[in-house]
């Protein structure tokens, strides 16, 4: 019989670890020393941890840093030119956060709606805490659109929404917020908005048509979606009477900063959004079932005279848009600036979403507002990033396990000789069959079983934790 040689260097022989614990520590100490005492051990814990690592790392970087980072490039001590900065009141706009619910993709199947609110929700959420924790505003405003099915919903369905937003939307004790501006996904639109839906807006999150001050000006915050109807006098009357009385008080001695869901109506020689647009240039006209672009030129009118705003603030298109309303008041021309305030949500078919910061100063300065957009961290690169990570994991285990040689720099910083691993006392030099042998390939599948199971860990603690924050 021939004499057996083996391929490459012969197996050092290796004492198999005896494992009886006589107390926690002792385990824990023998557990460690199994991991890292022999050379295939000492590089199999070493590059198993480097990958788990790097997926936390990866998860940590995209899911807290880049998120805050973000928001953090919006510092007001970036963008407000007051003398007296500490004068300063800040407002933040936020629109159409539209929560994603069945109505958002129709038939999609269930198990792919779960996962998109779950993806959704968690962005939104983000954003929320860091908004509150970084820019830490005196007072949040939403601009309607809350839901995205809100006006079909029946009651028990809308009241697990409700729940879910509250989750994502969590307030601290005193934090200022004013969400009661619906929009036409919350209640419908003009003639064919929901009774029912609008009463329920209406009872959990507050007035839909009112005026507060902040800052030394006046918000009027007016439902002119309602206004549009004009088949339910229980519907219209309302804002219209609210307008009404606000016109009767005038003139007002603080200036005034008009909020609506609905971007008013501007001509088309002044339709131009500016440079902050994603679509285009022109924010059209366009009436459709429970929807409609800007508000009737009527109406635009009718609140531009009887309100007197130094600023417009709207919601409902998604995307950024700033024009200018020119009109009368007691006979004099004034000029209205009208800012849409991007979504918050990623969507919402933009790929870049935002919010609207207001800065409000009437100590002295000739103009008593500064206003800048926000932009929202990129929904998208966490999905690049986990994918390099991912497919990078897959490439380096493959080689760990099918070409050990590759790695030899590595391997010979541990004593470690892959190449003696497993390896049959052959006559023949290696072959593919040997490469890609069960036992090599079962060792690999379980490395990559063990990768999955951290990054389940990894990411349940990520997308569980930011709700930790109140």
């Amino acid at each position: 019989m021939p004499e057996l040689s083996y391929r490459g260097h012969k197996p050092e022989e290796e004492e198999e670890t005896q494992f009886t614990p006589r107390s926690p520590q002792g385990g824990l100490t023998r557990l460690f020393h199994y991991l890292t005492g022999t050379p295939r051990n000492r590089f199999k814990f070493a590059y198993m941890g480097g990958l788990i690592f790097l997926w936390w790392f990866t998860a940590f970087v995209m899911e807290r840093a880049y998120p805050s980072f973000k928001v953090s490039q919006c510092d007001w001590s970036g963008w407000e030119q007051w003398t007296d900065k500490n004068q300063a009141y800040r407002v933040a706009l936020v629109a159409d956060p539209q929560l994603v619910d069945d109505h958002t993709y129709p038939g999609r199947p269930a198990s792919m709606m779960r996962l998109t609110e779950f993806v959704v929700d968690n962005y939104l959420r983000r954003n929320w805490v860091y908004i509150q924790k970084n820019l830490v505003p005196d007072t949040t405003i939403f601009l309607g659109d809350l839901f995205d099915g809100g006006r079909a919903w029946k009651d028990d369905k809308w009241y697990p929404e409700l729940d879910r937003w509250n989750r994502i939307f969590s307030l601290d004790p005193g934090q200022d917020v004013v969400w009661s501006l619906p929009g036409n996904h919350d209640i419908g639109y003009g003639d064919e908005i929901v009774p029912h839906a609008l009463k329920r807006f209406e009872k959990h999150f507050g007035p839909l048509s009112r005026e507060f001050d902040r800052g030394n000006h006046t918000f009027v915050q007016i439902d002119t979606i309602s206004m549009e109807n004009k088949n339910d006098s229980r519907i219209y009357e309302p804002p219209q009477e609210f307008v009404e009385e606000f016109r009767a008080s005038q003139p007002r001695d603080k200036p005034t900063i008009v909020l609506t869901h609905v971007p008013f109506f501007r001509s088309e020689e002044n339709s131009d959004c500016g440079r902050q647009r994603e679509k285009g240039k022109k924010l059209s006209y366009t009436v459709g079932h429970q929807y409609q672009t800007q508000l009737e030129p009527a109406v635009t009118n009718k609140l531009l005279t009887a309100v007197n705003p130094v600023l417009v603030y709207s919601g409902d298109d998604h995307d950024a848009c700033h024009v200018t309303h020119p009109y009368v008041f007691n006979g004099k021309n004034q000029v209205a600036h009208e800012y849409t305030v991007k979504s918050i949500s990623m969507a919402m078919g933009i790929n870049k979403p935002g919010i609207q910061l207001l800065s409000l100063n009437t100590n002295g300065e000739a103009q008593s507002y500064q206003t800048t957009i926000c932009l929202m961290p990129n929904p998208f690169a966490p999905f690049i990033a986990y994918g390099v990570v991912g497919i990078s994991s897959l490439i380096f285990l493959a080689l760990v396990h099918y070409f050990p040689a590759s790695l030899s720099g590595l391997t010979q910083k541990f004593r470690y000789h892959p190449l003696d691993e497993h390896i049959l006392p052959v006559s023949s030099k290696p072959t593919v069959f040997n490469r890609f042998s069960r036992h090599v390939t079962k060792a690999f599948f379980k490395d990559i079983g063990v990768v999955l199971l951290a990054m389940v860990v990894i990411f349940w603690y990520f997308f569980t934790s930011i709700y930790w924050h109140t």
